[in-house]
């Protein structure tokens, strides 16, 4: 039982390690789909829910 006996010796970095997978996954963002025009933004904005928008440039 190696596996064990390693894992009763690192047990602290394992949970560190898997608390920030955990909370990446919990807290990451995905992009809103089918926001193409002036009247589509504004819905999306005052749906009730919190909202992040994100421009980007290539200037």
């Amino acid at each position: 039982m190696p596996i064990l006996a390693w894992l009763r010796a690192n047990w602290l970095p394992v949970a560190l390690i898997g608390g920030l997978v955990a909370a990446f996954l919990l807290l990451k963002h995905s992009p809103t789909e089918g926001i193409d025009s002036l009247p589509a933004l504004e819905k999306a904005v005052s749906a009730g829910q919190p909202t992040v928008i994100e421009f980007y440039s290539n200037f």
